[in-house]
């Protein structure tokens, strides 16, 4: 991966008056254009290289995340810090580690306006520390391999402080990297056949609609969904590049459940908008941009879930009437009432009736380049397309949901491996166990990452302990209830949605700790008293999940003769 194409970084220079920033190659010279900021008045520009800047103390930065506003000034976010991923089509992939702000065209403070700054600035330093963000230099994170030619900017996660500081000059801009924040896996391998390849897992989360669990939900009224992440699966062997998108979303339905201390709050349907008029807007869109989509709903069909769940069958069968071509095909399946006492392989029947959707819909088949574009760029030849994907969601759209595209996504994998002569045409994947092990890994972070994200704590239902999930059932519950109010705040800041003025008062973030141990200290003993005694994980090795994952730590009754080992993934409910 050492060998892939770099091709950026910057030089930073800072004089009394200035802020200057200069691109350099992976030789550290400088080339090209110098992007200024004035300290005082603030004032961008870009000019020509500067010969003099090599008499200056430099710093050497990844790039620039974007500005944000502090009541009294500008805040600039340098990328300082950064870990290289992996490559895809041979430009590196990095993953941020560390940042830096400066300040510039500060004026003078107030008491109260030093403590909103302060608290400003703590918002963005939170969304920055909720991991992970990612950027290349070449490579387009931002969008699917399979654009159509269609602009989006979903998933460009700083795309409001990218605006904030290029404010439109395209010269400008070119200095701003392109952040995605989710989750990415690059990994490489050849399954001791011959033909190495490239394996890619990309979840990129939405900034629009972006916030925490409970807090949002559903869709709002310009139809976007809460916590939709649109997830790509790339293998990249010999020239050939295949691409299969999935995405996952809130129930596509005007609702919330607001915490309100209880372990599960109620969920409440918005009686006063049209829930047609948001349905539409929502699929619109999602049609324009992938094509067919298959509405796989995990939502229980009892109980506090069946309300929603019955509401979002209402609006597929009504939006479907309206239109003479259906677009949306719905699969409703309990997953809590079908998958009970860990009965995985039920699972199977749900990819039996979504089998003939997976073989239609297809994926993206792009063969070696072969032709050039008249930029006198190399083009590859189509060979295949994608036509339609599976959209799949349950309350929370975190840990059901993640069982079920893993599935898919192991499925999508050996079709593609037998397309592109990785494995021959009798083979299959199941034999190849040490690769089932990672494929596993790979979820499961993909599962724990997108749920710290959204809800504040890891998947659930990852420990082989009763202990082990009651104590990651607590750590969400006291987000939820606790500090996920401040952290919705934070993104809604991040993402411009958010305006304060000038000597507002901004609350600092409090949790009260009487209540938080009051809390913890009930349900502890509400457990000790139903199941007996504690046995507690080993929290110190959690970030490590091969011991997790290992095929000797499934529960035996779980397994089945000539199982499908994807079946076997100890994932998790929400």
């Amino acid at each position: 991966m050492s060998n892939g194409r770099h091709s950026g970084g910057f030089s930073f220079y800072t004089t009394n008056e200035e802020l200057i920033f200069q691109r350099s190659d992976t030789g550290g010279k400088g080339f090209g254009k110098v992007l200024k900021i004035n300290k005082f008045t603030s004032e961008v520009t870009v000019c020509c290289d500067n010969p003099g800047l090599g008499q200056l103390p430099r710093k050497q930065i990844y790039g620039i995340y974007g500005m944000f506003e502090t009541i009294t000034g500008s805040c600039l976010i340098l990328v300082t810090d950064a870990e290289e991923v992996g490559c895809i089509q041979g430009w590196k992939v990095w993953c941020v580690k560390d940042t830096e702000f400066v300040e510039y065209g500060t004026e003078s403070l107030t008491k109260t306006n030093r403590r909103n700054k302060n608290t400003l600035m703590s918002m963005v330093s939170y969304v920055l520390s909720v991991p992970y963000h990612y950027f290349s230099f070449g490579y387009k994170l931002s969008c699917k391999m399979q654009r159509d030619d269609i602009p989006d900017d979903h998933f460009i996660w700083n795309k409001t402080l990218r605006e904030n500081f290029a404010k439109g000059d395209e010269e400008v801009s070119k200095f701003v990297l392109i952040i995605v924040h989710g989750y990415i896996s690059i990994k490489q391998d050849d399954l001791y056949t011959g033909k190495e390849f490239n394996w890619a897992v990309i979840s990129r989360r939405s900034r629009y609609n972006a916030g925490t669990l409970s807090y949002t939900t559903g869709i709002n009224l310009d139809g976007h969904a809460a916590n939709f992440v649109e997830t790509e699966q790339i293998v990249e062997c010999e020239g050939d590049v295949a691409s299969f998108v999935q995405t996952r979303g809130s129930a596509p339905v005007l609702w919330n459940n607001l915490p309100n201390l209880k372990l599960k709050p109620s969920i409440v349907i918005d009686c006063m908008n049209d829930h047609m008029t948001a349905f539409s807007k929502h699929f619109e869109q999602q049609i324009n941009y992938y094509g067919h989509q298959v509405l796989v709903n995990l939502i229980s069909e009892r109980g506090l879930e069946a309300e929603l769940c019955e509401c979002y069958e209402n609006l597929v069968k009504s939006y479907n009437k309206k239109n003479a071509r259906p677009w949306l095909s719905y699969e409703g399946f309990d997953f809590n009432q079908e998958c009970g006492k860990w009965q995985w392989d039920r699972l199977s029947n749900l990819i039996d009736r979504t089998k003939h959707h997976l073989e239609n819909y297809g994926y993206l088949h792009l063969g070696p380049r072969s032709s050039l574009t008249k930029k006198g760029q190399e083009e590859r030849r189509i060979e295949k397309k994608q036509t339609g994907v599976f959209r799949t969601n349950c309350l929370a759209s975190l840990d059901r949901t993640n069982i079920f595209q893993a599935m898919l996504a192991y499925k999508n994998l050996e079709i593609v491996f037998k397309r592109l002569g990785i494995l021959g045409k009798e083979s299959s994947l199941h034999d190849y166990h040490f690769f089932g092990n990672g494929f596993k890994n790979v979820w499961a972070n993909n599962a724990d990452v997108l749920a710290l994200q959204y809800s504040g704590s890891i998947a659930m239902k990852t420990d082989q302990t009763y202990a082990g999930e009651l104590h990651d059932s607590l750590h969400r519950y006291c987000n939820n209830n606790f500090k996920n109010g401040f952290r919705q705040d934070a993104l809604d800041y991040f993402h411009g949605l958010l305006r304060i003025e000038e000597d507002a008062y901004v609350a600092k973030p409090e949790t009260s700790l009487f209540w938080t141990f009051a809390v913890l200290l009930f349900w502890t003993l509400v457990y000790v008293i139903s199941f007996g005694n504690i046995t507690y994980p080993d929290l110190v090795n959690r970030p490590n999940y091969k011991k997790r994952y290992e095929l000797e730590k499934i529960n035996s009754h779980v397994r089945q003769k000539n199982q499908d080992p994807i079946l076997e993934i100890k994932l998790r409910i929400d």
